[in-house]
This record gives structure tokens, C-alpha cells and sequence, in this order.
């Protein structure tokens, strides 16, 4: 929401407001090749994928258990500070420790607007 910070009217800020919906995919889309040209490319795929699933959003250590379970891999760093810069706009963490889609239009997208290979299957 930068482009907030250099508007001046009202006119002007309905039309940014009004142009988020359209630019979402775009972004998803940027944050998906960034995430494809990381060394950790396989990991995100599987904590986002715990994260669309599971019923209830799962904590930091619940989400580093299920990835000792399903890769056999120890995560060395602590997801509290590194999801940001590691998943882009797709995850965050709550005060709580616990790990969130940012949006249901970020669920949406990640299930169904990709393509098969880099679709979440749920």
C-alpha cells in the first residue's frame, strides 16, 4: 500500500483502493518467482501447504514438527522472524506464534490460479 503514502485526494485513494483486487494475482505471482529462485524452494512449498491445511493455523514449533515428519529436515532458523523475507505476502505470525494465510485471496490463489506444478492440492 505504498502508492497510499503518494496520493493526495480522496478521488485519488479510491482509485488506488480500487485498483488492489486486479494487481493481487500480480503480486501472488511476483512472490511466487521469488520464491521459486530461493535454495529453500522445496520447504516453502510444504510449510505453506501446512498452513493452507491444517484446520486450525498451527504454531511455529507445531509447523517445524510437521516438517521434521514430512522432509525429515530441521529447520535451523526460527520462523517468527524469517517467514517474511522466506514467503513473501503469502504467511504470517501471529502474536501467539501461530502461522496465517494473510488473506483468503492468498488461499484462492495459491489452490487455484497456479499452474499444476506449483498448485497447492488440498
Amino acid at each position: 500500500m505504498k502508492q497510499l503514502s503518494q496520493v493526495i485526494t480522496v478521488e485519488e485513494i479510491h482509485e488506488v483502493l480500487g485498483q488492489v483486487p486486479q494487481k493481487m494475482g500480480e503480486l501472488y505471482r511476483q512472490n511466487i518467482r521469488k520464491m521459486e529462485g530461493s535454495r529453500t524452494r522445496h520447504l516453502t512449498g510444504h510449510i505453506i501447504t501446512w498452513a493452507i491445511c491444517a484446520v486450525q493455523p498451527l504454531t511455529v514449533d507445531q509447523t517445524r514438527d510437521g516438517i521434521k515428519l514430512s522432509l525429515d529436515t530441521t529447520l535451523a532458523q526460527d520462523l517468527r522472524t524469517n517467514l517474511q523475507s522466506l514467503y513473501g505476502q503469502f504467511l504470517d505470525v501471529d502474536k501467539q506464534s501461530r502461522i496465517r494465510l494473510v488473506h483468503e485471496t492468498a488461499r484462492a490463489f495459491l489452490t487455484t490460479n497456479l499452474d499444476p506444478e506449483l498448485r497447492i492440492n488440498i
